[in-house]
């Protein structure tokens, strides 16, 4: 895992300082790569290259980047790791290929020498963002990995085509050159309101983009002609999945052992390193089948490591001591305390150089700072849900939409004006005085947040429009998420709620909040589950292997039927939620008056003033309306004290 930057100056916008550009750029980037720093400038290409490391396979020399393949035509810069590197070395072998030593970076490099870059893609495993230049060519290749695990920015400054380009792995690498604009996108920004999140290809800052999951761009050095392409698309995939598959139903033993089989080869697969590695455990399905699958194939026991919570709600730790304990592996306890949260979130806006407001970055970060004292890569679960169908909206959205399309509209619209009578985090409070009187499998379940979203759903007249209200917090605003092209390719609501997650809400959330959290303090991480086979297989199977009996990931609970304990598998789903309601009335309460403070002072646009005197009152009160609002706000007003956009 590594940080790379790089420009194209074709207008000679740097003339005389190309050197002190690319060391600005790297150093940007100090923290995804700790262990060393590389820039390269070539002269007759007028192209900068720029790159961090973190040694994770082959730390020898013969490991450092950029690096120049064996023919001399190709310049490679790569972020992430290529788990199927064995088989393809194996390949170069028989053709009689010798390699100088044994990182992943110089098999795809002298794969791509010797098949070209598009055979090469196709016979990827792994987790990548990648810059290759072709000196015979003078071409530039920026690729994404499929599902969009590893981040990749561009930009023109000045005219497109002729002014400089540039790239990098985040958009702080992008601010380091002379004149790039720090204009906001009012786009993105909306979006960000919406979603806690950036979305799509646009970035906070206007005239940065991000390249696509499964796309590359290819610059021809010669016109400034620069065309992104999609090498990869998850909706063929969905297809020809299903079109593959069998007519005759398997059985289910039958489908169980090629799971198993799968998830075993590729969790094996990314076991592979030269440095210390752990598991990052909770207490759901998806991380125990990681663990359990590493205990079987790993020579060595990875060490597993949990976040532990004070307030009992949100505390997996019970159920991670259970897995952990089933598959005989020691487990670190990471005691997520408030006072280190308040340590932490001054000091967000330095690790996101765009606004994000999943609140769960704040344990992410935690988890990943402790666990880096240990290991230098973590495998988890990220991926589970989006693949294997787990969250509630997948469950129970399907067959909700369809009884709320039977009921009269006027009884909708008073079901929804119930469920909306009282703020979500009323509801929790509410829910909490009852909890002694619930399962326990029901107790200290977040639902206020829940009931406003389906309220909304309620309301909806598209299945596009029901997905936004589940997913955004406006529902008047069309989810970037929605996959509208999937609409008559997929049969069945809970297919295409899973490809707009996978394709949306996977890439633009989760693993931006993974990313930035794990690298922020050089920690690499890895996820199995979102391995491009696994993500077929799962396509392939039939829609009740998914979702049955009211419960999602009815497979894979299968197959850990025996293996992980049945408090685990018998869990409802829960999320990596946090006390946020609880840690702004108290611990944060200081830090977000003098966020208001300063808001007010520094009179950004970005918070109408109301909207500043009314978190005012609530934090002052202690009696806040909508946690995730008022922590969407206050992350927004952050970022723009820290990076200082312009209009």
């Amino acid at each position: 895992m590594c940080g790379l930057a790089g420009f194209v100056d074709r207008s000679g916008m740097l003339a005389g300082h190309e050197q002190a550009t690319l060391e600005a750029m790297a150093a940007s980037l100090a923290h995804r790569g700790p262990d060393d720093s590389q820039i390269r400038f070539e002269a007759s290409l007028r192209t900068g290259l720029a790159f961090r490391r973190l040694s994770v396979i082959d730390p020898s020399p013969a490991g450092r980047q950029p690096m120049a393949s064996r023919d001399g035509r190709w310049l490679i810069m790569f972020n992430g790791e290529i788990t199927n590197a064995a088989a393809l070395r194996a390949d170069l072998r028989r053709g009689g290929v010798e390699l100088r030593g044994h990182a992943d970076t110089e098999v795809l490099l002298e794969t791509v020498a010797a098949l070209g870059l598009e055979a090469t893609l196709d016979r990827l495993a792994g987790m990548f963002a990648i810059a290759l230049l072709d000196l015979s060519q003078r071409r530039l290749h920026l690729v994404r990995d499929r599902i969009g695990i590893k981040p990749m920015h561009w930009t023109w400054i000045g005219a497109e085509g002729h002014g400089l380009f540039a790239f990098g792995s985040e958009p702080r690498a992008l601010l380091e050159l002379p004149n790039c604009p720090r204009d906001v996108d009012p786009l993105a920004m909306l979006r960000y309101a919406s979603h806690d999140c950036i979305t799509g290809e646009t970035s906070a800052w206007r005239g940065v983009h991000r390249l696509p999951p499964g796309h590359r761009l290819e610059l021809d050095l010669h016109t400034g002609r620069c065309v992104t392409q999609r090498w990869w698309d998850a909706l063929a995939m969905a297809c020809r999945a299903r079109a593959s598959a069998p007519r005759t139903e398997p059985s289910l033993p039958e489908t169980l052992d090629r799971l198993k089989a799968l998830l075993q080869t590729v969790v094996s697969e990314n076991l592979v390193s030269d440095v210390p590695l752990g598991i990052m455990l909770s207490g759901g399905i998806d991380s125990g089948t990681v663990l359990h699958m590493a205990r079987t194939s790993a020579a060595v026991v990875p060490e597993a490591f949990v976040a532990r919570f004070g307030e009992r709600a949100f505390d997996e730790g019970g159920h991670a001591a259970a897995t952990a304990r089933s598959a005989g592996v020691r487990l670190r306890e990471i005691h997520v305390a408030p006072e280190a949260c308040a340590d932490l979130v001054p000091r967000l806006a330095e690790i996101h150089d765009e606004p994000f407001a999943d609140a769960s970055q704040v344990p992410t970060r935690v988890i990943s700072q402790a666990m880096r004292s240990h290991v230098v890569v973590a495998l988890s679960g990220d991926g589970g849900d989006e693949v294997f169908g787990g969250y509630h909206r997948h469950v129970h959205a399907a067959t909700g939409w369809a009884h709320a399309r039977r009921t009269p509209r006027p009884l909708r619209l008073a079901l929804a004006a119930a469920a909306r009578s009282l703020g979500a985090d009323s509801l929790d409070a509410l829910r909490g005085l009852m909890d002694p009187l619930l399962p326990a499998r029901l107790r200290g379940l977040p639902i206020g947040r829940r009931m406003h979203r389906w309220a909304g759903m309620l309301l909806a007249e598209h299945e596009r429009d029901a997905y936004g209200t589940l997913t955004g917090r406006d529902g008047g605003l069309a989810s970037p998420w929605w996959r509208t092209d999937a609409e008559s390719a997929l049969p069945d609501f809970l297919s295409r709620m899973q490809l707009s997650d996978l394709t949306g809400y996977l890439p633009d959330d989760l693993l931006t909040k993974v990313d930035r959290a794990s690298m922020s303090v050089g920690l690499e991480v890895r996820v199995p589950l979102l391995d491009h086979r696994i993500v077929e297989f799962a396509w392939s199977l039939p829609v009740d292997m998914r979702v049955r009996q009211g419960r999602g990931k009815w497979i894979l609970r299968r197959l850990m039927q025996g293996l992980l304990p049945e408090s685990v598998l018998q869990a409802p789903k829960r999320g990596f939620a946090v006390p946020l309601a609880q840690w702004l009335q108290g611990p944060l309460r200081a830090w977000a008056l003098q966020e208001i403070a300063e808001a007010r002072r520094a009179h950004w646009p970005w918070v109408a003033s109301a909207c500043l005197e009314g978190m005012e009152r609530e934090l002052q009160s202690r009696r806040i309306v909508d946690a995730e609002w008022t922590w969407n706000r206050l992350m927004l007003m952050q970022w723009s004290r820290h990076w200082r956009p312009t209009t």
